[in-house]
């Protein structure tokens, strides 16, 4: 009995505290978060996803969401996608390059 199964002394426990622990228990079981996706299934069945992509290359914030929304703009926003990109971009030249 504890936080995960809903069971705490204190019933006013956060719920983002249960999802926490009930995550926890998850991949303490074998479950890989990889194999789950909220909103929609266009990462979940691609051969590596965006999220394996950007840590395994160390990439910073602006980078990783470049790299997401290049990989689904095909499948979820399309134009909006690429907008978003353009933006990051402009962001990335900003910050990097500083007049």
């Amino acid at each position: 009995m504890g936080i995960a199964d809903g069971t705490m002394a204190d019933e006013a426990a956060p719920r983002g505290i249960l999802a926490v622990a009930n995550n926890l228990e998850q991949l303490q079981d074998g479950f890989s978060a990889l194999d789950q996706q909220v909103g929609g299934g266009h990462y979940k069945d691609l051969k590596i996803q965006p999220v394996e992509y950007i840590h395994a290359n160390n990439l910073g914030f602006i980078e990783g969401c470049i790299v997401k929304y290049i990989t689904r703009f095909r499948n979820k926003n399309g134009k909006q996608d690429l907008l978003k990109i353009k933006h990051f971009v402009d962001l990335l030249i900003q910050l990097e390059y500083p007049d």
